[in-house]
């Protein structure tokens, strides 16, 4: 199943819009699985519909579940390395920097359920934890497409699939709280 080359190039420009996403005729597969269950879940005729009334424009919350089908909500503790390890590398000259302001700001776009900016919010803890004087105000804030991924990050509770995800057995020995499955960060470490 294809969706109709309009109703394709639409999505892809509203997506590239509202979320930076690009996706390209080889993701037709990836729409189709993504958007169906809206189709069904709605009672809507067919994919070509479905994205015919997200053009109109006339029911907000249907382009917004749209959106939220086509991302791809994968996330972990440290989710590909080299930006935590390019952090570390930088974090003690950014916070020189701002120390006038005593203040730094980090953002974590698509943030998910939360683990990559907790995983922003240990780098600095390690950074600065055995450090004498006062730690700098480090504000994290992380933003998403998704109400319900965000819902869960502001928790801060974790199964032990997902701290096994990329977490070391030594900061979680650090920074979660021992209450079993699931699992809390402790209050230093919450954003």
């Amino acid at each position: 199943m294809k969706v109709a080359p309009p109703q394709f190039d639409y999505l892809c420009s509203l997506l590239r819009k509202r979320t930076g996403v690009c996706i390209d005729e080889s993701k037709q597969y990836l729409v189709v699985a993504r958007l169906m269950p809206i189709v069904k879940q709605r009672k809507i005729p067919s994919l070509e519909t479905l994205i015919d009334r997200v053009r109109q424009g006339l029911d907000p919350s249907l382009e917004k579940d749209v959106l939220c089908a086509m991302m791809t909500h994968e996330t972990s503790f440290f989710r590909d390395q080299a930006p935590f390890e390019a952090l570390r590398g930088i974090i003690a000259d950014l916070v020189t920097k701002r120390a006038a302001e005593r203040q730094l700001t980090l953002w974590s776009a698509a943030c998910s359920t939360g683990q990559e900016p907790y995983s922003l919010s240990l780098c600095i803890e390690e950074a600065f934890h055995a450090k004498p004087g006062p730690k700098p105000v480090v504000q994290i804030l992380g933003t998403d497409i998704s109400a319900s991924a965000l819902s869960e990050a502001t928790r801060a509770v974790y199964g032990d699939l997902a701290l096994s995800r990329g977490l070391d057995p030594a900061l979680k020995t650090r920074y979660v709280l021992p209450e079993g499955e699931p699992w809390r960060l402790r209050p230093e470490i919450a954003i």
